[in-house]
């Protein structure tokens, strides 16, 4: 993953924990700028489920943030791959790949 045009590094933030566990991922989409990714996994894959209020907050960030959920994190939740095309399904070997594209990678 290259840098934003401005310079700033691109960076990979993995959200582990359930959306009302802890205020990590409201702290985490306050960080977020261009260039920025996110991948929900183990936990985070709840705020996934539709007419919650953090489902909201993810469909309202900006197009430059990219987000990914891991598949099985998802399917072992019961939580529908049937997601808007803003969100990518991956595996654990896109998991991988995107830590190693992007400059930095934060884990919440």
């Amino acid at each position: 993953m290259s840098k934003h045009p401005d310079g700033t590094p691109a960076v990979l933030h993995l959200l582990r924990h359930a959306p009302l566990e802890g205020a990590a991922f409201g702290h985490c989409l306050r960080t977020l700028g261009a260039a920025h990714g996110v991948v929900l996994i183990e936990d985070a894959v709840y705020a996934l489920n539709p007419g919650t209020s953090i489902y909201v907050s993810l469909a309202q960030l900006p197009a430059t943030v990219s987000l990914y959920a891991l598949d099985t994190d998802m399917i072992g939740r019961g939580v529908s791959l049937a997601l808007p095309a803003r969100i990518t399904v991956i595996g654990y070997a896109e998991l991988v790949q995107l830590c190693v594209e992007y400059d930095k990678v934060l884990s919440w």
